[in-house]
C-alpha cells in the first residue's frame, strides 16, 4: 500500500492557496499571534500595522 499526503499552505488572510508562505509571529497588545502568508500580503499588513 502507499500513502501520500499532500500539505497544501493556505495565506491565512487572503484565503487563497499559497506557494512562497510563510509563518510570521507578531504581537498585538501582549497578545501572540502566529500567521502564514505570502511575501506580497506580508508588505501590505506591515503597512497596515504600522498604523495602529
Amino acid at each position: 500500500m502507499v500513502q501520500r499526503i499532500v500539505v497544501i499552505s493556505t495565506d491565512d488572510l487572503m484565503g487563497e492557496e499559497a506557494c512562497d508562505a510563510a509563518t510570521h509571529t507578531f504581537a498585538l497588545k501582549g497578545v501572540s499571534y502566529e500567521v502564514v502568508l505570502e511575501p506580497g500580503t506580508l508588505r501590505a499588513d506591515a503597512r497596515g500595522f504600522r498604523a495602529l
